[in-house]
């Protein structure tokens, strides 16, 4: 599948979880948001067996335009959040066409 511009409908989330202390030293973890992208999603479900009982896990991968802070390498412990307030744990950056799309592979935070 190769990414229209036309068809970037959906509004993702970038998210972080950031690790600090508070006040007493006790560790903390927070989630802030990095940036907002216009995105279009494709969905791609998949499913194994688990102890005689199928699951069913559902994965997406959204094409955004090029983002250098993405393809660095630093999006371990990012999160995509979809328009519904889903999250999604991001596996991989790929680039699609140089610096112009990516392709963010994601896998359904549960």
């Amino acid at each position: 599948m190769k990414p229209q511009l036309g068809n970037f409908k959906e509004k993702i989330k970038i998210k972080q979880v950031v690790k600090s202390k508070d006040a007493l030293g006790s560790p903390v973890e927070n989630i802030s948001v990095l940036k907002s992208l216009w995105s279009q999603r494709v969905d791609v479900s998949g499913s194994y067996e688990d102890e005689g009982k199928i699951r069913v896990l559902f994965d997406a991968s959204f094409f955004v335009k090029y983002d250098r802070s993405l393809m660095t390498g630093q999006y371990a412990n990012m999160i995509v959040e979809d328009e519904n307030g889903f999250d999604f744990k991001i596996e991989s950056v790929i680039e699609v066409e140089f610096r112009k799309f990516l392709r963010i592979n994601t896998v359904k935070s549960e």
